[in-house]
């Protein structure tokens, strides 16, 4: 069990203890390393000294961790893509086991393997919370700055028009 230093704004550092259940750096990193290789949540989790449901929860508060989680399943459909290749190609080699990999299976169906890749692809077409595909676009700041100012601009307006005074808001 690792402990942590904390400290607020307004308050003293201290050291949070935690318990045997907690989402250590370690464990996180393994849980994403078995993801990279399998896209086995349950696996990775297992793996990690964990139960699945608490990666998932992990996944909805913390944006950083969804998006190595993400990178992880990118990692592990890009692995694929390549095993796929070397299937239609025909030049697959059986490669001695890697100790990082211990306990991942190399049994390899090209089938399979190409309708998870359909599965993916279609996936990341649909809108996520938590990457890429989230609908969201990257735009200047200045644009954003823009924004906000007309947003700024029409609430004083209403607020003026209802009789209500209005602080000094930047123009």
């Amino acid at each position: 069990m690792g402990d942590e230093v904390k400290a607020g704004p307004n308050r003293a550092a201290y050291v949070r203890r935690q318990g045997p259940n907690a989402l250590t750096a370690a464990k996180r990193q393994r849980f994403l390393d078995v993801m990279a290789a399998t896209a086995n949540v349950r696996r990775a989790a297992e793996e990690a000294g964990a139960s699945p449901a608490s990666f998932y929860k992990l996944r909805r508060r913390d944006l950083g961790f969804a998006a190595a989680w993400d990178q992880s399943l990118d990692d592990s459909f890009t692995m694929l893509k390549g095993k796929l290749l070397e299937s239609a190609l025909g030049t697959a080699e059986q490669e001695p086991g890697d100790p990082d990999r211990a306990g991942i299976t190399d049994r390899f169906d090209p089938t399979l393997g190409l309708q998870l890749m359909k599965l993916h692809e279609a996936c990341n077409k649909v809108p996520s919370n938590y990457g890429r595909a989230s609908g969201c676009k990257q735009v200047p700041i200045e644009d954003v700055e823009r924004s906000l100012l007309r947003k700024l601009a029409a609430l004083r307006r209403r607020l003026e028009q209802a009789g209500v005074d209005t602080p000094e808001l930047p123009s």
